[in-house]
């Protein structure tokens, strides 16, 4: 019985659940999709989700919510996916790691061991296909994001797909058309800088309208240190950040990027650029430098000033506090990304759960990695050419027309029951169970 027709049969017959309190349903899964194709017997999914709720508070009791957990499968265990697994575990009582998939045979079996996860896989096909995954979190090597994005597309697996959405854009886009293929959208980016406190006030700032037209923006990027890389990285990952958040902040989209490569630092692989200097064009004429250096030794650093009509707006310090000693003045850097977005990415992890439980659209959506992605390729043509590249973006789409914006706060915390779990509850197997 597909979801849809559990919805169905759940209606027909609600008595059978016990509800122990105000629960939200929204179609889930293939049901997401395939809701709206079967809408002429169902009524309108809003209809559907009106009576689902009706009913659930009528019967409400006052003993509070029934939580039921989505299950997620982290598809790659590395630093990164060891953040986010961390996060999961840590920070999300309405998520659960269910499966890891590693190349690793022996790093996925350790992170799914530390994270009591049931699965660990070699195969990302297989913890797609996973019945215990309800949705896909990617965070692998990102020449393979593109492809798992649209394999967990066709199982009808929402997806939280690390930056980049992909390492060019015509592969970016074969993830929009998968998108808008099945009618829905699924994918949320991991451009986790929209979460920042710092970066969130920057853009109300800029929205209020009481500092005047944004003129141009100085950007700056810089890590200690990187492992194997190349020239081209600089821009697919690195780079891609303040691509995502330039045009979040001046709602523009960038038309134009050169890439300058200053004398190489000693620190860099041989026949790697590092650092460069990226000029990019918003098409409203607004003019935006970005120092990129990967391999800058001191710290984690990285800062953003919009010199505006009326006023300059900048991110402050990361820094909690200021030492004055011995006739110096000093405040201290972050030594790697997850110290200086900690907040960031749980925030983001926050907001993707809340947008599963309320069935809302994701943002950053595949539109904004796609529109990415543009930008790099036009950045590493002008890395190789020397010469401006030009960026290459049509119009979005009507599935991405009506952005709603990232749901860090948004959202309540709500709690949602699918139908198989229900009637779980009802046959006395406990009222909390995996979200399935």
């Amino acid at each position: 019985m597909t979801p849809t027709e559990a919805v169905v049969d759940w209606l027909a017959d609600e008595s059978q659940i016990p509800v122990l309190g105000v629960i939200t349903l929204a179609p889930w899964g293939d049901s997401r999709c395939d809701l709206a194709a079967r809408a002429s017997s169902l009524g309108s999914i809003e209809q559907v989700q009106q009576r689902v709720r009706r009913t659930l508070r009528s019967t409400a009791g006052p003993r509070g919510d029934v939580h039921l957990t989505i299950g997620i499968g982290v598809i790659g265990a590395g630093r990164m996916g060891a953040r986010h697994v961390h996060t999961v575990v840590g920070s999300l009582p309405d998520a659960a790691v269910t499966a890891i998939a590693d190349v690793d045979g022996a790093r996925a079996h350790e992170a799914a061991r530390s994270a009591g996860a049931a699965s660990a896989y070699v195969d990302a096909q297989e913890l797609i296909s996973d019945p215990a995954v309800d949705a896909v979190l990617i965070t692998s090597p990102a020449e393979t994001h593109a492809e798992l994005t649209l394999r967990s597309i066709a199982a009808g697996k929402p997806v939280f797909c690390e930056k980049p959405l992909a390492t060019t854009a015509d592969a970016a886009r074969r993830v929009v058309e998968a998108e808008v293929a099945a009618g829905c959208r699924l994918v949320q980016m991991g451009f986790m800088r929209r979460f920042d406190p710092g970066y969130e006030e920057i853009k109300r700032t800029l929205d209020s309208g009481r500092v005047g037209a944004p003129l141009a923006m100085h950007c700056l990027h810089r890590t200690p240190e990187v492992g194997p890389y190349t020239s081209e990285k600089h821009t697919t990952e690195a780079l891609v950040h303040e691509i995502d958040v330039v045009r979040w902040l001046l709602g523009e989209e960038i038309v134009r990027a050169t890439v300058f490569t200053p004398r190489r630092t000693r620190h860099a692989a041989p026949e790697v650029s590092d650092p460069q200097v990226v000029l990019l064009h918003s098409e409203g004429g607004v003019l935006i430098d970005v120092d990129v250096f990967v391999n800058a030794q001191y710290g984690y650093d990285v800062r953003c000033e919009v010199v505006c009509e009326e006023a300059t707006v900048a991110l402050a310090s990361p820094a909690l506090v200021t030492l004055r000693h011995a006739g110096l003045e000093s405040v201290a850097v972050p030594k790697d990304f997850r110290a200086r977005f900690s907040v960031a990415y749980r925030r983001e992890l926050e907001a993707w759960v809340r947008t599963l439980q309320a069935d809302l659209a994701p943002e950053p959506s595949a539109w904004d990695g796609y529109a990415a992605a543009t930008v790099t390729d036009a950045s590493i043509d002008s890395l190789h050419d020397t010469a401006p590249g030009q960026v290459r973006l049509d119009a979005p789409p009507p599935l991405y027309a009506a952005a709603t914006g990232h749901a860090a706060d948004a959202y309540p915390a709500l709690s949602r029951r699918v139908l198989s779990a229900c009637k779980e509850d009802a046959r006395g197997k406990g009222a909390r169970g995996r979200m399935r």
